[in-house]
């Protein structure tokens, strides 16, 4: 299944104004951040601008929160599940269920729509535990955090091809429990933004759908990467019909107008890119 949103924008919350330059970002998901890039002596604070956003009025693209580890994100998510329009809530450094529970309990069962729970996964315990993880039942969505995944590696150097175990693993995982693609990793460079797109690209091509952001820049490539393009569209239409046309008339071996063999690999990939169950 692919992910219905091509990017996630990080913010932190005890930042007012970033808070309010990210409602422009209609097509975002975004993340409003307890954790990592707040002060300790800035999390109460930070809390209450979470709140006070998601109260003001539904982002288009979804408003989640990263709550922080332990009982404070625990604390947190019993605040966080009775405001209004939040879309979700991250676990950041997710490796066992009973954190996945323990945040699930304290969720009001009566809020519509209820809090989803996705899952932030950025230790070696993490990427061990996904089978697990990603068949519990609270569980929406995946995400890899590859900065904090990479240190608990004992990783020397950042190269792509060390994570390529774990990005599969998150991959394979999310497809089998029928989850939406998963969130790819944040870049911290956000400079260089052809390396952004580039890496990007290989990303999506490798079963991610969507990317996490930390910097404005770095949305509108993610949504042009993993956003479906028209041309896509058009396509995958046209396959549809093509295969609908010819096995109405009995055909066993079917191929598009250039003559490339249609096979149910590539119908369903065709339904999914157009919101169909596949």
């Amino acid at each position: 299944m692919f992910s219905t949103t091509p990017a996630f924008l990080y913010v932190p919350a005890d930042q007012p104004a970033l808070l309010g330059k990210a409602r422009q970002h209609r097509n975002a998901a975004l993340i409003l951040d307890l954790e990592d890039s707040v002060a300790p002596s800035r999390k109460e604070y930070a809390l209450h601008n979470a709140i006070e956003f998601a109260q003001q009025g539904p982002h288009p693209g979804g408003t989640w929160v990263r709550i922080n580890q332990g009982g404070q994100g625990i604390s947190e998510s019993a605040v966080l599940g009775a405001a209004k329009n939040l879309s979700g809530i991250w676990i950041p450094k997710a490796e066992q269920t009973q954190q996945v529970l323990d945040i699930a309990a304290v969720l009001p069962a009566a809020a519509a729509p209820r809090p989803r729970i996705g899952l932030l996964v950025e230790s070696a315990k993490g990427v061990l535990a996904l089978q697990e993880l990603s068949a519990m039942k609270e569980v929406s969505q995946l995400q890899l955090g590859e900065l904090d995944l990479g240190a608990d590696l004992r990783h020397r150097a950042r190269h792509a091809e060390n994570m390529l175990l774990a990005r599969q693993n998150m991959v394979l995982n999310a497809a089998a429990q029928e989850l939406p693609a998963p969130i790819a990793p944040v870049e911290d460079n956000v400079v260089d933004l052809d390396g952004f797109r580039e890496s990007s690209k290989k990303l999506r091509d490798a079963g991610f759908g969507g990317r996490a952001c930390i910097h404005p820049a770095q949305v509108r490539i993610a949504l042009e990467v993993f956003g479906i393009s028209e041309e896509e569209r058009s396509a995958a239409q046209q396959l549809l019909a093509h295969y609908e046309a010819a096995t109405s008339t009995g055909q066993g071996v079917i191929r598009d107008d250039q003559g490339v063999m249609i096979d149910a690999a590539s119908v369903r990939t065709a339904r999914l890119v157009l919101g169909l169950r596949a």
